[in-house]
């Protein structure tokens, strides 16, 4: 990121594209590594900016959870309709439901096969913005508000 930011300062022109064949890189070996070397970076990613992470945060539950949340939602009104008379979920409701859980994983069905991806990982999606969700709020508060990124032995002020 700093480095593309001081060719940017310098006022040479920057690209941004994908590198599948042009960057090799060994990852981390464990979930703890990955979760410490992806979490120092976010935040940076971010312009070290909460306004910036809310943002990310709002459209990833919009996007990625609310059909979820929504589908959940109607389930427990079924739960509570044998407890306490109260509204049903009608055919509308389990429609509208469907279809943002189907256009969800269409659209990210269609993303990944641009990729070269599976494109069975879409199920998967609504785990991964849950998880990127919580990695995002994890280096936003240790960079900036607790400060403590460390990084292959060395604190956040070296790195």
């Amino acid at each position: 990121m700093a480095l593309a930011r001081n060719i940017k300062a310098k006022g040479f022109a920057t690209f941004q594209g994908l590198g599948f064949d042009f960057v090799e890189r060994d990852w981390y070996e464990t979930l703890p590594e990955l979760w410490r070397g992806v979490g120092k970076n976010l935040f940076s990613i971010a312009n070290k900016s909460w306004s910036t992470v809310a943002v990310v945060l709002l459209m990833q539950a919009c996007y990625g959870l609310l059909p979820l949340i929504l589908l959940g939602w109607r389930l427990s009104k079924i739960k509570q309709e044998s407890l306490e008379p109260g509204p049903v979920p009608t055919r509308a409701d389990w429609a509208l439901s469907g279809a943002a859980i189907t256009l969800t994983l269409i659209s990210q069905s269609e993303s990944y096969r641009t990729l070269d991806l599976p494109r069975r990982y879409a199920l998967l999606y609504p785990l991964s913005v849950l998880i990127s969700a919580l990695l995002m709020l994890y280096s936003a508060v240790s960079v900036d508000l607790l400060h403590s990124v460390s990084w292959k032995g060395r604190s956040t002020k070296e790195i």
